[in-house]
């Protein structure tokens, strides 16, 4: 299980950091089209969900 992609765009993403707790902040440059505040996938038989906070340039 996966929501992937939670990001689409014409653009790059330029960094990916983990925050505390399930958090990631990614920083992309370019044009979105759709994003997702969370992503969600399996681990060890587990759904784990992970919380995004998005940077746009």
């Amino acid at each position: 299980m996966a929501t992937l992609p939670f990001l689409e765009g014409d653009g790059s993403i330029a960094a990916i950091t983990p925050e505390k707790g399930n958090k990631l902040h990614i920083v992309y440059s370019g044009n979105v089209f759709s994003l997702d505040r969370t992503a969600i996938y399996r681990e060890d038989g587990k759904s784990v969900t992970l919380h995004l906070s998005y940077q746009i340039n």
